[in-house]
């Protein structure tokens, strides 16, 4: 369905900004103060440890922020991306941590990560999804949050995305470079009716999946374009989905991963979309189905895929460095080049690199 009155709203007022260092500080400041007196472990006096914040892992790079923010009765410890660091940080907090700040690789030891701080007032997750999270875990009365952060670079990169799929300026300017002409050889074989060799985004059909934080900045970018907007929510109807799907030149994928939503996007689903249809996705890679999407492009029965999220990560440094891809299929052989982006075929990896420098 397109947008209603209220989701128009949401979209004018805007997602709640990105990462706020500030508001990261208040909340351990609130949830600490708001924390019962058996949660703080020793009684304040002047020889107590103060209030600690762990930053594990990835978190650890908003450290001279935070230290920064809060005021110099907290201490802040960046924690290194493992269990028996975590065991020694809580052994130096003398009893005291107020809150962690996580990132998703945490995922592998959370459970013995929450189990170590049964006084935790705040576990802030350092991105939208949370999935690695286990609500069991964590320690009761403590209040869990993610992160509204990557709204705008994310939604500004998936417009990126789509204006090259749509107007391919990189095809355009490669394929000048290498004629050494100021009309590219395509521009004569093309036929005088379609002389305009790309596309545009005006009036385009664009399918947002999931109209949180991220969705909503999408839509507020496409919008302006002049784009049609359909937004699929949690209580949207397997075929009102299907039918988006159908009409929609662009789908994006911004929904969270979980029971109802992994897998979502399968063999028969990438059937119903347009041949010359692109699919964004910067949800989670469990969320499309891998095999189907590459025999989809493949085939040609998709034309562009721009994946911000992965199925499964290098396991390591030298995994990471051998340039393909690791997944169940040779996903190195669909890197986007001008012939292939020529032939409808293109598939871009790795966006969540462009954003980070």
């Amino acid at each position: 369905m397109g947008l209603t009155p209220r989701d128009a709203a949401l979209v004018a007022a805007g997602a709640a900004g990105a990462v706020a260092l500030p508001a990261v500080a208040r909340a351990c400041r609130r949830a600490w103060a708001a924390a019962p007196s058996w949660r703080r472990g020793p009684a304040r006096a002047a020889s107590a440890s103060p209030p600690t914040v762990l930053l594990l892992g990835h978190a650890a790079r908003i450290e001279a922020g935070i230290r920064a923010t809060l005021t110099s009765e907290w201490r802040v410890e960046a924690v290194a991306d493992s269990a028996a660091a975590l065991r020694e940080a809580v052994a130096r907090g003398g009893g005291r941590v107020a809150a962690v700040v996580a990132a998703p690789p945490c995922a592998a030891y959370f459970r013995e990560a929450m189990a170590a701080l049964p006084g935790l007032a705040l576990l802030q997750v350092l991105s939208a999804g949370h999935e690695f999270v286990a609500m069991d875990a964590v320690p009761r009365g403590a209040t869990v949050c993610n992160s509204s952060s990557m709204d705008v670079p994310i939604a500004e990169y998936c417009v990126a995305a789509v204006l090259e799929a749509r107007v391919r300026c990189r095809v355009l300017h490669d394929a000048m470079r290498a004629s050494r002409t100021w009309r590219p050889p395509f521009y004569e074989a093309a036929p005088a009716a379609s002389a305009c060799v790309h596309g545009e985004l005006e009036g385009a059909a664009v399918a947002l999946v999931g109209f949180g934080a991220i969705g909503r900045a999408v839509a507020a970018r496409l919008g302006p374009f002049g784009c049609r907007l359909d937004v699929a929510r949690s209580k949207t109807t397997a075929a009102e989905l299907d039918a988006m799907l159908q009409r929609a030149d662009v789908v994006v994928l911004a929904c969270a991963c979980n029971a109802a939503t992994a897998g979502l996007v399968d063999a028969r689903r990438l059937a119903l979309m347009k041949p010359t249809a692109t699919l964004v996705n910067v949800s989670r890679g469990a969320v499309v189905d891998e095999g189907a999407l590459f025999d989809a492009l493949a085939a040609g029965r998709l034309a562009h895929a721009v994946l911000d999220v992965w199925w499964r990560y290098p396991a390591g440094p030298a995994e990471a460095r051998a340039g393909a891809a690791p997944g169940a299929r040779p996903w190195h052989c669909l890197l986007y080049t001008s012939d292939a982006a020529d032939q409808g075929l293109g598939v871009d990896l790795g966006g969540r690199r462009i954003i980070k420098k």
